[in-house]
């Protein structure tokens, strides 16, 4: 009768998101006076910085999970959240990256569609004096990581690399499938496996 945890429980997405009102407002007849008014209601024109400012965030436009809803499912159902990466992440990844309730999202700006045009260019106190590439170009101190999953394994069952990344749980019990070739846990990036130089492909 007095309905379901989806309407009353906030881990459910129900309860109330307002304070409910005091049972004994204090009425007063001698309002407060500050001992220090302001003296103008013109805006300041030093404005003063926040040491915090507000923090803001943007889910990844038109993403969807495995099931096809998107971030404003996600704000309905917070709970779901926690089964974001286990359950519901399709080829576009999940929740936990693409939506702000779920810890994920853009907190950068995207760019701007008005590019700001000048007739007046700015000019470098120290313009470059040579166009030719470095012959001792800086090598990266973090170089960027990449997989490649091996070419044409497939499990006892006859599934590749691109099923196991569609059901990432699938990893958890790959070596359950494994077959001559090995398990997806060897050969599927997806799984922690595949091969992370060139060197085995180069023959």
């Amino acid at each position: 009768d007095m309905g379901s945890a989806t309407q009353h429980c906030c881990i459910c997405g129900g309860g109330s998101h307002t304070l409910p009102p005091t049972n004994s407002p204090t009425v007063t007849n001698s309002p407060s006076i500050s001992a220090n008014p302001s003296s103008s209601s013109t805006p300041s024109s030093s404005p003063t910085k926040s040491a915090t400012p507000t923090q803001f965030c943007l889910d990844t436009p038109n993403w969807e999970d495995g099931g096809g809803d998107g971030c404003d499912y996600y704000k309905q159902w917070e709970g779901r959240c926690r089964f974001a990466d286990s359950l519901y992440a399709g080829d576009m990844g999940s929740a936990t990256q693409h939506c702000c309730i779920c810890g994920g999202g853009s907190h950068t700006l995207p760019p701007t569609n008005s590019p700001t045009v000048t007739n007046s260019p700015s000019i470098s106190a120290n313009p470059s004096s040579s166009s030719t590439p470095s012959s001792s170009p800086t090598k990266s101190a973090t170089p960027t990581q990449f997989c490649l999953d091996t070419p044409n394994w497939k499990d006892c069952g006859g599934h590749g690399c691109d099923e196991y990344k569609e059901w990432l749980g699938g990893c958890s019990t790959a070596d359950w499938y494994a077959e001559d070739m090995g398990s997806a846990t060897q050969h599927c990036c997806i799984c922690d496996g595949g091969s992370t130089t060139c060197e085995d492909f180069r023959s």
